[in-house]
């Protein structure tokens, strides 16, 4: 997994991670045998994609951009209404 540590990138692996579990829904084979791309993840992959989302978190507390807040929320409560992790900063503890 390829990621920059920039607000950018992490929006987009954030995105990409709520796109995954919405066509989860939808299409039947991207869920076969109980498959769910986050939990079949490596222990490393999972520290990687925590590190990445406490950082959008840590920066999104930081801005003073009401529509970048409200689309980081919209993005979180959509994944988990897809049935996505609910906490995506604590995927291995």
């Amino acid at each position: 997994m390829t990621v920059d540590s920039n607000v950018e990138d992490v929006n987009d692996l954030l995105e990409n991670i709520g796109c995954y579990y919405y066509m989860r829904k939808k299409v039947p084979a991207l869920s076969e045998n109980g498959f769910d791309l986050i939990r079949e993840m490596s222990r490393k992959e999972k520290l990687t994609i925590s590190k990445y989302m406490k950082l959008l978190h840590q920066e999104i507390n930081k801005t003073t951009n009401a529509q970048d807040i409200e689309l980081y929320n919209s993005r979180l409560s959509k994944l988990i209404n897809d049935g996505g992790p609910s906490d995506l900063q604590n995927l291995y503890p």
